[in-house]
């Protein structure tokens, strides 16, 4: 029974650990939240009107590939939507759980063998959450 004491602390602090990572996602905000929920529906229903309706083109970048970058407006973004929004991304946005930076900006990230990847996040005047699109770092 003493034996089994460590591995019963180790287990309730990995417990609480994940729990106060979970305080830091999405629940914490009531306007992110079915934002989200509504931007993940969309990317796997493979709507791309809708998903266009949740993006900051003004502040939008998609760092992935070079042709991305400079997507900058409704028609290039459902004209590329395929080849920004693949399979990994799309299984990406599905399972991960957003990040809360502050009240007006969250983010969900994921490293590869290739770097790191966000899309993120930001609550805009007026409009609510809007997606910004996806940054890619080192890995």
């Amino acid at each position: 029974m003493t034996k089994r004491l460590p591995l019963l602390a180790i287990l309730i602090c990995a417990a609480l650990c994940i729990g106060a990572a979970a305080d830091r996602t999405a629940a914490t905000d009531g306007a992110f939240g079915p934002f989200y929920k509504h931007f993940k529906k969309a990317v796997a229903a493979g709507d791309r009107g809708k998903v266009a309706a949740m993006i900051d083109f003004e502040r939008f970048t998609w760092e992935s590939d070079e042709r991305f970058r400079e997507v900058k407006g409704k028609d290039a973004f459902l004209a590329n939507y395929g080849r920004m929004f693949t399979t990994e991304v799309k299984r990406r946005i599905e399972r991960s759980v957003p990040i809360r930076v502050d009240d007006d900006s969250y983010y969900i990230s994921w490293r590869m063998k290739t770097g790191e990847f966000a899309i993120h996040f930001t609550r805009a005047a007026g409009r609510g959450f809007l997606c910004e699109g996806l940054a890619v770092g080192p890995n």
